[in-house]
């Protein structure tokens, strides 16, 4: 599914709850650069896995470029924990096992990448929705591709919102939500 920029509103608030990969495509900033610059967003979750395998399996242009980032939210993991005992134990007790664990997600991912093109890993601290759109302008970047977490419960989405829908709404390059198969 690719959605235009005149079509947003009901549409790409619409996109974590469709049931195919949506793609939000844009032209390019700067048609003529080369190479392709890809940012693929992890978060540990099953969706960010299939936006890994989905980058992973595609074929690329010679020389494309992709950064692999991971957005720690202070806030997030103290809701999340709240709502998903699973989390305390994906990320660890402590601060510190926190900040490995994202370390460690990054690094794995990076790897499964590098059969693509030159990888680098990043990680930010901040609000996920406004860091990711920002990493893309900065890094020039030509389409973000986000897993769709699939929130449990509207608690859990009116909390956290919807990251992807708001990198939709909001990045200047294509972006594509990937789902979990």
């Amino acid at each position: 599914m690719i959605v235009r920029r005149e079509s947003f509103g009901s549409v790409a608030t619409s996109l974590p709850n469709s049931v195919i990969s949506p793609r939000v495509g844009r032209r390019p900033t700067a048609p003529d650069r080369a190479p392709v610059r890809l940012l693929v967003a992890v978060d540990g979750s099953p969706g960010s896995e299939a936006a890994v395998q989905a980058v992973s399996k595609r074929e690329w242009p010679s020389g494309t470029e992709i950064s692999v980032i991971a957005v720690e939210d202070p806030s997030v993991p103290l809701a999340l924990g709240s709502l998903n005992p699973q989390v305390k134990e994906w990320i660890g007790e402590t601060e510190e096992g926190d900040q490995e664990w994202v370390r460690k997600m990054v690094e794995a991912s990076g790897e499964k990448l590098r059969v693509a093109g030159p990888v680098t890993t990043i990680v930010k601290e901040g609000d996920a929705k406004k860091v990711l759109v920002a990493e893309a302008k900065h890094l020039e970047a030509d389409c973000i591709f986000v897993g769709s977490t699939g929130f449990s419960n509207r608690l859990e989405r009116f909390l956290l919102g919807s990251v992807s829908a708001a990198v939709a709404n909001r990045a200047e390059c294509s972006v594509e939500v990937v789902r979990n198969p």
